[in-house]
């Protein structure tokens, strides 16, 4: 923690705010591409990065910095044909029902905490590797094939939007 007294001077550039390290986070994936990550079936996910500053519970001086991924994509039905989720003869009806449509698919948020902007980097960098090749390797067909019954299914619900 940076304090004024002048014979502790920084080491490090001291970033002040949350906002600061969550758009330094956001310039990082920018430059390195790392917001795109490519799934098993060949679908691009996009992932987010927001940063929250919160107070650390066992050192009331100090804040840490919560890290939240987010993967996410809206998907049209022809990427659904093309990665073979779904077949255009077997799932003829659920393609209709989908139309033109974008499905929206969203993985569960991640979280990760860090000390200290430098450690926020270390865990951008870490997660986003650990989910490039955790999405690369699992098969995510079925769990697609899930989530646009899910779609379908709230698309007849009183008041779903279209």
């Amino acid at each position: 923690m940076y304090s004024m007294r002048t014979e502790r001077i920084p080491s490090k550039p001291v970033i002040s705010t949350a906002s600061q390290v969550d758009r330094q986070l956001s310039i990082w994936l920018k430059e390195n591409d790392l917001k795109h990550i490519e799934d098993s079936d060949g679908l691009v996910w996009n992932m987010s990065v927001t940063v929250i500053e919160k107070p650390d519970e066992n050192d009331l001086h100090s804040a840490l910095w919560r890290l939240t991924f987010d993967l996410k994509v809206d998907v049209p039905v022809e990427s659904f044909i093309k990665t073979n989720v779904l077949d255009e003869m077997d799932d003829a009806r659920l393609i209709e029902l989908i139309g033109d449509r974008l499905v929206p698919l969203r993985m569960k948020p991640s979280f990760r905490t860090a000390q200290d902007a430098e450690h926020a980097r270390i865990l951008l960098a870490e997660t986003t590797i650990d989910m490039r090749k955790r999405l690369r390797s699992l098969p995510l067909r079925e769990v697609k094939r899930s989530l646009i019954a899910r779609f379908v299914d709230g698309l007849g619900r009183f008041g779903a939007s279209s």
